[in-house]
């Protein structure tokens, strides 16, 4: 029976980290810990795009999420495809105790690593077909067709 209990403590803990590292594709002011994207309009044609990961969300998730609002906002604004001119990833890393929890006055067993990534991305965007060979140029149709799977 003391077994029993401690699996199903093991099973919550894992299923409480694991919930942390999935991120919903939502605006980030509608989160009350504003995980999500958010954008800032610069220019008729220039927009600052943002996706911040919740805590232990991987990198890889995050920039795809940044890419597929960049699509979509490009979309969303009338114009085809758009050129990125600037990008940055901001990368914060805690430990949170893991394990079963230990008796008072003992420490943890371990402690595990949680990174946080918040993407962010200026671009530029045009109308017309995109221009071939240029490096960091996105169509947007093609990019949310490829990456709404992933994101959604």
């Amino acid at each position: 029976m003391r077994t029993l209990k401690i699996a199903a403590i093991a099973v919550l803990f894992a299923t409480a980290a694991n919930a942390e590292t999935i991120t919903p594709y939502q605006p980030a002011a509608a989160s009350r810990s504003h995980y999500g994207y958010a954008e800032t309009q610069l220019d008729w044609n220039r927009v600052r795009v943002s996706f911040s990961g919740a805590p232990g969300a991987d990198l890889e998730s995050v920039e795809s999420a940044l890419l597929y609002r960049a699509a979509e906002t490009t979309l969303q604004r009338g114009f085809d495809y758009f050129a990125v001119v600037d990008h940055d990833v901001d990368t914060t890393t805690e430990f949170a105790a893991a394990g079963p929890p230990a008796p008072p006055l003992l420490p943890p067993r371990r402690y595990r690593e949680i990174n946080r990534h918040e993407s962010v991305s200026e671009i530029l965007m045009y109308h017309g077909v995109r221009p071939e060979g240029r490096a960091n140029v996105y169509d947007a149709r093609f990019v949310t067709s490829r990456l709404a799977g992933r994101v959604r």
